[in-house]
């Protein structure tokens, strides 16, 4: 698996942005910003204090162990100790 900054070089190698000016850095410096910013956004995690899970998520628990769930029922979130989800495919 490659690194976060592995794949902006290889995004970067595919989406040349050479303008043959200052305004070509920029761009390059917008693509990893843009990239690093996707990345966190898809790896965040929610409280389910603060809203209940869309299925099909990851629950992970006060442990930290992760699981793959299909229910979020209030009271199976409880009784199984989820307290942050995140979803599996973001649309």
């Amino acid at each position: 698996m490659k690194t976060i900054e592995e794949e902006i070089r290889i995004f970067h190698s595919n989406n040349p942005a050479d303008l043959g000016c200052e305004y070509s850095i920029g761009v390059h410096a917008g693509y990893e910003i843009g990239f690093k910013s996707g990345v966190e956004f898809a790896q965040q995690w929610y409280s389910v204090e603060d809203e209940l899970p869309c299925f099909p998520y990851l629950g992970k628990d006060k442990y930290g162990k992760i699981e793959l769930f299909n229910i979020n029922e209030k009271s199976f979130i409880k009784e199984v100790g989820i307290i942050h989800w995140r979803p599996i495919e973001y649309k």
